[in-house]
């Protein structure tokens, strides 16, 4: 992909496109725009796309990115007042995990929590 008008923020290291970009970033207005320009795909694919979006995540300000187990939303919440709260909630039907700020939690099935290192 050639980063018309924008730059590449990831470059391909091997086969064919060594050097091209997949990621391209883009100044819109006062923000900016991320191109990804491939399909990622099994175990390298979704660890590069969890990269590409704690960058995004970074950009755009955002105070924690999250992962977590299959059936769990997690998210943050703004309070009238300013607080800003982490909260994880399991709708699994088994003990899930959240992983936010480099740190795992534990989350009961059916359940919610407030996780630490809220703001």
């Amino acid at each position: 992909m050639e980063p018309l008008g924008g730059q590449a923020a990831g470059l391909y290291i091997s086969d064919d496109d060594r050097g091209q970009a997949f990621l391209t970033e883009h100044a819109y207005g006062s923000g900016k725009i991320l191109l990804l320009g491939t399909l990622p795909d099994g175990k390298n694919g979704r660890a590069m796309l969890e990269r590409v979006i704690a960058y995004a995540c970074r950009l755009a300000g955002a105070a924690s990115v999250f992962r977590a187990d299959k059936g769990v939303v997690a998210a943050q919440c703004v309070y009238n007042d300013g607080r800003i709260r982490n909260i994880a909630i399991n709708m699994s039907g088994r003990v899930a995990h959240v992983e936010t700020g480099g740190s795992w939690h534990t989350v009961a099935p059916y359940d919610a929590a407030v996780l630490p290192g809220d703001i």
